[in-house]
């Protein structure tokens, strides 16, 4: 799921993002070197913007209990704890992937397959009806074989 190529015209945005995080395996957060000191229109930082819809989409993942994988792009750096809201700053400590495309395109592809893998396990167990669940994609195509995706877009 990618809200800029997914959401149609006339659909409450909102509501389909919390429904993708709801029901997705991982939510991908793409950080590149400024996305900590991004500002927005009002001159402060994005991250301290209460409303703002990328640091929204990260705190319903956390809260949904969404495995949140940070992906490292452009020679960014992990966020350190003390640089993020507190709603957010569990993200300092999941370990995140540093993308030379290729590679870590293939690293981060099977460590999603293996949360599906354990997603599905979870719901064996809990007699879940397969054809329930939603899967969200990234792009709307699978990414090394999995479908169950959710990436959050940055700002840098």
């Amino acid at each position: 799921f990618r809200d800029v190529d997914t959401i149609q015209p006339g659909q409450n945005f909102e509501t389909v993002i919390q429904e993708a995080i709801r029901t997705t395996s991982v939510c991908l957060v793409v950080i590149g070197p400024s996305w900590l000191t991004a500002k927005g229109a009002s001159g402060q930082r994005r991250l301290d913007e209460r409303n703002d819809y990328v640091r929204r989409e990260i705190e319903s993942a956390l809260r949904a209990g969404v495995e949140v994988i940070p992906v490292l792009v452009d020679g960014a750096k992990p966020p350190g704890r003390n640089k993020l809201p507190e709603s957010i700053k569990e993200l300092s400590v999941n370990n995140a992937y540093g993308l030379p495309w290729a590679s870590g395109i293939s690293k981060l592809g099977g460590r999603i397959q293996q949360i599906e893998r354990q997603r599905q396990a979870r719901e064996a167990m809990h007699s879940l009806d397969p054809r329930e669940i939603r899967r969200a994609t990234v792009l709307g195509r699978r990414v090394a074989g999995s479908s169950a995706v959710s990436e959050v877009t940055a700002w840098g």
